[in-house]
């Protein structure tokens, strides 16, 4: 194995974007930068990436970076190449990195090491990466603003990044169109700094999100009464989890309010984060974003979505209008204590403390194993689950991704991209990663087509020996 069985370490799998970022040439290309050139095949590109199986090479240098790629920068540590990655590969360029947690997210990626240092790569139009400048990165870079600081959680998103600190602090940066970053006054640009196309020059404006990129990290001043806890984020809309008075929870959002995604009765958008005041009685434990929906789940067991219901990924039984106000998903769910919940783009997912798996919104990516699976408007239990307990579940655009109590990965959605290597492996049929078998992944996170885990063999292992004595 390229990984001893006791070793932690990230891996990733999926595939490249379709749209390539244009190439760069002079000053600041992958050739000046330090950074080998695109690689011509996948075995060409050993020296960028490690597959679990077979020797390790050399690690890639932290802190190169390259604004060349013909694929999703998130996943240049590999290759230049379209081809896709059919299973997981260690992400070599962390190895010296004792990571901690993992976030992906539109076409980025965030670790956050033991030490609570924050690395990140991946494109970076809006300045997502909060490295200071917009240039994407085809290896982990430092975010040098929050050096010192201690990252206790990061979540990713299309064009924007959050994070909150061992401090009770909460930072974001990127596009701050519609008020997703928090910000006050950092939302819609004015028109006079962008410009118009002249034909004489050949000069073109700037995109229009530019006009309001963060490139580095920014305090979240109106949360310092909250400790924050936990954060979350849609492509246009954020969540954090303040703690008050000791044990009292508050939700707060804001963004792009279309559909209700917020939960504050409206479709305003809010450009600092504002209480969900129809929560303000439960204590809150777990948050999560879609792309047009919002979820939490209460100290009780209980889970809430609010947003658009089309597919009906809120589970609320419709799948027309819009939930304006955080609502309890009953139905099924009725007797059961819910841990965890995940969203995608279209479909939710859920974890119960007895170990149960419940998904529902758009079909073809739900695990029923149905040809042609239908959309669920309630929450259905994954029937192919039965037996195993599991733990923790993510949502991509297209497909889902589960960790059991030993540490293996389950996956299964429309997409081949799911990690098995095995294109007879049916897609929407759950399936045990045979690549992360034994390596004792701790914790997983989607973005739209690529999954990245966290594993740490020794953590699942401790936790296997203190459930058994």
């Amino acid at each position: 194995m390229g990984q001893a069985a006791t070793k932690s370490g990230v891996v990733i799998w999926g595939a490249p974007e379709t749209t390539a970022l244009l190439s760069a040439s002079g000053p600041g290309s992958a050739a000046s930068s330090g950074v080998s050139p695109p690689a011509a095949s996948l075995s060409s590109a050993s020296a960028n990436a490690s597959p679990l199986a077979g020797s390790a090479p050399a690690a890639t240098p932290l802190g190169g970076e390259s604004s060349s790629f013909s694929a999703s920068p998130a996943l240049a540590v590999f290759a230049e190449t379209s081809e896709e990655m059919a299973s997981p590969r260690l992400v070599d360029a962390l190895k010296n990195i004792n990571s901690e947690r993992v976030s992906a997210g539109g076409m980025q990626m965030a670790v956050v090491a033991h030490s609570g240092e924050l690395y990140m790569w991946g494109a970076n139009s809006e300045g997502q990466l909060g490295t200071g400048d917009r240039r994407d990165a085809s290896v982990p870079r430092l975010v040098k603003a929050l050096h010192g600081k201690v990252v206790k959680a990061v979540a990713c998103s299309q064009e924007h990044t959050v994070c909150c600190l061992d401090d009770g602090s909460a930072y974001a940066w990127g596009c701050a169109l519609n008020g997703r970053l928090g910000l006050h006054g950092l939302s819609i640009p004015s028109s006079a700094g962008l410009g118009v196309f002249s034909p004489a020059t050949g000069a073109r404006p700037e995109p229009l999100a530019s006009a309001c990129a963060v490139c580095t990290p920014r305090v979240l001043e109106s949360l310092c009464g909250y400790f924050i806890a936990d954060v979350a984020c849609g492509p246009y809309h954020s969540a954090f989890l303040g703690i008050y008075e000791q044990d009292r929870t508050s939700l707060f959002t804001c963004g792009l309010g279309l559909n209700g995604r917020l939960g504050h009765g409206d479709e305003e958008d809010r450009h600092l984060p504002t209480a969900v005041h129809a929560l303000e009685n439960v204590n809150i434990t777990a948050i999560a974003c879609g792309a047009h929906h919002t979820a939490c789940v209460t100290s009780a067991g209980t889970l809430y979505t609010w947003g658009g219901a089309a597919f009906g990924k809120l589970g609320l039984g419709s799948t027309r209008g819009s939930q304006l106000l955080p609502k309890h998903v009953s139905g099924p769910l009725r007797n059961k204590a819910v841990v965890s919940v995940a969203l995608g783009s279209q479909h939710s997912a859920c974890v119960t403390t007895d170990g149960e798996l419940y998904t529902w919104g758009q079909g073809r990516r739900l695990g029923h194993e149905v040809q042609g699976e239908s959309d669920e408007i309630l929450p259905r239990r994954v029937e192919a689950l039965l037996g195993l307990f599991v733990i923790h579940v993510v949502c991509g655009d297209a497909h889902t991704a589960c960790i059991v109590e030993n540490g293996n990965v389950w996956a299964w959605g429309t997409s081949r991209i799911l990690g098995h290597g095995d294109p007879e492996v049916p897609p929407n049929r759950p399936a045990c990663l045979r690549a992360l078998n034994g390596k004792g992944v701790v914790q997983l996170s989607c973005a739209s087509t690529f999954t990245v885990a966290f594993c740490d063999p020794q953590r699942v292992s401790a936790k296997a020996t203190a459930a058994a004595a």
